[in-house]
């Protein structure tokens, strides 16, 4: 959170959360008194309400507008959600969100995530810069930015042990962004949570902003386009790329990139460790979107429309597909640089190591 104070409400936060309409949202009019320049969060896109407010009882809020591209309206918010149950079903830590209408504008409330003593922090903050890949500007390093990452936790004196665990923990989100096809998790979108009493003691945020995904984004009458024809909808699906990933050629195409940034991010060159291959493996069997929308919908007490139902789930569908390929050796990437060539190796002798110990048990 950045910001210099909050706008304070009249209201507790059971009140604030009391009123929905037919479609789900929680309905913020006439609640909210004006908001202030200093209670607004200062990073991110300054063309939309993005204010913290904080309730009788104590409890604060971000209210956030969904961002238009063009002045078009769009289902940012339900990407929010819908990635929301998704992360949990994944056994992810996900900042929790609701749907919200305020001022004629559709978008999402969020509880404050910290606790008493508790700060956040951004990846950009805490590795002081993120290496774009030459091969693609718009795309930050994967491989420098986990680098970069170890070596800081390493400057903190977290043991090799913990550092491990934080950099996997970081994994299995990059695994998740790989699922939803999430395209903005730069690095003020990840985030740390430390202690003021004990400056070493950080932890990875829960996951929020991943509003730009499951092709949701996009505007309304593209979405519905989409939501009716199969074939294009899955052809968009497989369009878009990670922020933070690896561009294995000059040449690469959007699912080449998918594919190389998620299978690196499956990947431990410590012998015998296979969480991570073990952990996507199981996400690509289980996730099952119908319940996804039921949890959806048992939280607003609505229906989702069913144009973001249809667009969500081809989307996620098609990327496990492809997704799928790639972990079982289906699906290959071409990577022209030598260090690459040299991780994928190790990882290649790593997987038949696997491939014969389980031959020898069966």
């Amino acid at each position: 959170m950045i910001y210099k104070e909050v706008t304070k409400c009249n209201l507790d936060s059971k009140e604030l959360f009391s009123q929905r309409d037919e479609d789900g949202y929680i309905v913020l009019d006439g609640k909210l008194p004006e908001f202030t320049p200093n209670s607004r969060e200062k990073v991110g896109n300054e063309n939309r309400i993005k204010n913290w407010i904080e309730t009788k009882d104590g409890k604060q809020f971000l209210i956030k507008s969904n961002a238009k591209l063009d002045g078009e309206e769009n289902y940012m918010e339900y990407a929010e959600l819908i990635c929301m149950k998704i992360a949990e079903k994944m056994g992810l830590e996900y900042a929790k969100y609701d749907i919200i209408k305020y001022n004629g504008e559709k978008g999402i409330i969020t509880e404050n995530m910290l606790n008493k003593d508790e700060y956040m922090f951004t990846l950009e903050d805490f590795i002081s810069s993120s290496q774009e890949n030459p091969d693609s500007p718009d795309i930050i390093d994967y491989i420098d930015t986990v680098n970069q990452l170890g070596k800081k936790l390493k400057e903190y004196n977290y043991s090799n042990k913990d550092s491990k665990k934080i950099i996997k923990e970081f994994n299995k989100r990059v695994i998740f962004d790989s699922i939803v096809g999430a395209t903005d998790r730069h690095a003020e979108n990840i985030s740390f949570i430390g202690n003021v009493k004990n400056s070493k003691d950080i932890r990875l945020s829960p996951i929020y902003d991943t509003e730009n995904s499951l092709l949701l984004e996009n505007n309304v009458e593209l979405v519905t386009s989409l939501a009716f024809d199969k074939k294009r909808c899955s052809t968009a699906a497989l369009s878009t790329y990670p922020k933070l990933a690896i561009v294995p050629n000059k040449d690469a195409d959007p699912t080449d990139i998918t594919r190389a940034t998620f299978e690196f991010s499956t990947m431990s060159l410590d012998e015998d460790d296979y969480e991570l291959e073990d952990f996507a493996a199981e996400q690509l069997e289980s996730l099952d979107m119908d319940d996804i929308f039921d949890r959806v919908e048992n939280q607003i007490n609505s229906i989702i429309p069913i144009q973001v139902k249809n667009v969500a789930k081809i989307c996620v569908n098609q990327r496990i597909k492809d997704l799928s390929k790639m972990l079982d050796g289906r699906a290959e990437v071409d990577y022209d640089r030598e260090y690459m060539n040299g991780i994928r190796d190790k990882i290649s002798q790593r997987r038949e190591n696997m491939a014969r110990k389980e031959d020898i048990s069966n």
